[in-house]
């Protein structure tokens, strides 16, 4: 019985374990993206 409810809850780890990572990596993405970005409009407007 406890065998069986672990197989039903492991893929719903699974998800969400895969489903964290993707948004953390996919904040970290955007976070780099929008910083360099900020960078550029300092340097810009320095001009």
């Amino acid at each position: 019985m406890i065998r069986f409810a672990m197989l039903g809850f492991f893929p719903w780890i699974l998800r969400a374990g895969i489903l964290t990572i993707g948004a953390i990596t996919a904040f970290y993405f955007l976070d780099r993206n929008m910083f360099q970005q900020l960078e550029e409009i300092e340097r810009e407007s320095q001009r």
